[in-house]
């Protein structure tokens, strides 16, 4: 713990919060990385056995951009939609990681008329060129989606294809990432 792991930060959040430090120096405090709570509540999540979700729940309006994305993860990996409303708000939030995340909760465990919304959000961040890092949270999760993804090939497809300004180890990947899915 006394090394403040970074791995529980998404890799876009990680960026984003850097605001053009290292995330090394811009994860140093508490208050710019909660590293202890964090690190609680990603264990929470994992941890299969542990059903409780009112600790997820309660992450969900955490004044800390990760400790709502692992609010978000926790309900999702235990298939729990029933903070509905809420997750329909965290598509608008500041981070880019919350909103993929919650659009991944929704479109697979949420009411039906959120698919559409959902996917929307995913096709926003799927383009590199804006982020790479997101780009890849929300080309993971379309992924993930499989068929329920389908609603959106064509605007998948009509991304751009070229990679200029990605950075040097997305170019190729970003790419393949997306032939993938509109192959599937």
């Amino acid at each position: 713990q006394a090394a403040r792991d970074l791995g529980f930060i998404p890799e876009a959040e990680r960026l984003r919060m850097a605001n053009g430090k290292s995330p090394r120096d811009a994860a140093q405090s508490d208050q710019d990385y909660p590293f202890t709570e964090v690190f609680k509540l990603a264990r929470q999540a994992s941890d299969f056995n542990n059903m409780d979700t009112k600790p997820f729940v309660q992450a969900l309006s955490h004044t800390h951009p990760v400790m709502r994305y692992w609010g978000v993860m926790g309900l999702e990996i235990r298939t729990d939609a029933s903070e509905h409303d809420t997750l329909v708000k965290l598509l608008g939030d500041e981070s880019p990681s919350v909103r993929i995340a919650a659009a991944e909760a929704l479109a697979t465990y949420g009411m039906p008329a959120d698919l559409l919304r959902a996917l929307d959000v995913l096709v926003a961040h799927a383009d590199g060129t804006k982020n790479g890092f997101a780009a890849v949270e929300a080309l993971q999760a379309l992924r993930r989606l499989g068929p329920k993804a389908a609603p959106v090939k064509a605007k998948l497809a009509a991304l751009p294809k070229k990679t200029e300004g990605v950075e040097q180890r997305l170019k190729e990947y970003l790419p393949r990432m997306l032939e993938k899915i509109l192959k599937d």
